[in-house]
């Protein structure tokens, strides 16, 4: 699902930090904006969330990485 990263960083979910935030977000409001600001499809949202509530579930303190398209 390499062809995600760049919907996120354009959407400005660009560092660790960012998606902390989102991981943080009620759920409802994940799917909203994976689906509705982002544009995923169901199965794609399904999965962003699975994987944005198993970060936040193992969350540590660390520094913040920029992530690019690139990388």
């Amino acid at each position: 699902m390499d062809e995600l990263l760049p919907k996120f960083v354009r959407s400005g979910v660009t560092d660790d930090a960012c998606l902390d935030g989102l991981a943080a977000m009620p759920e409802q409001d994940v799917q909203e904006f994976t689906q509705a600001d982002i544009g995923l499809n169901a199965f794609q949202a399904r999965i962003v969330r699975i994987a944005l509530r198993e970060r936040a579930g193992a969350a540590v303190i660390a520094p913040s990485r920029s992530i690019s398209p690139g990388k």
